[in-house]
């Protein structure tokens, strides 16, 4: 049995009710119509247990956090002028959409990504020669002292 709003799914086998996290947080507010639905559920199924469903994630995925909009703007004007009026048409189009950033996000990805792996990269490399240095600083400051 499942709900067709996929807001649970009854699991008779393993006896669980699998509901979703946004179901979970509005059948948290007593009286609100999933409370009242998860009410109902444990009432028909009172030996079964409720799991949360949990979202798969695909392991070795790159992602990439602090990627905003302002943050590909910051790289591409780096690049040239016709590479940031293009970015600016990209992200009008994009706004007239559903999924305006993601819609974005994959076209520079597509259209930058190794260039951008390689900056990140190497500001990861500078971030860890720092930390050396000031490793180091404070070795010399200890033996100083």
């Amino acid at each position: 049995m499942k709900n067709t709003t996929t807001n649970y799914t009854i699991n008779a086998a393993a006896k669980e009710i699998i509901i979703t996290k946004k179901f979970e947080k509005a059948a948290n507010v007593i009286g609100s119509n999933e409370y009242k639905d998860l009410v109902t559920l444990m009432k028909d199924f009172p030996e079964f247990s409720i799991k949360v469903k949990e979202i798969k994630k695909k392991k070795g995925k790159k992602t990439y956090n602090g990627l905003t909009i302002k943050e590909m703007r910051r790289f591409i004007e780096s690049r040239s002028e016709n590479e940031l009026i293009l970015f600016d048409k990209v992200v009008e189009i994009a706004k007239q959409k559903k999924g305006s950033y993601a819609i974005t996000k994959k076209w520079f990805l597509n259209k930058y990504k190794e260039d951008y792996d390689k900056e990140l990269e190497a500001l990861k490399l500078g971030m860890e020669i720092d930390e050396i240095e000031n490793e180091l600083e404070d070795i010399e400051m200890d033996e100083v002292a």
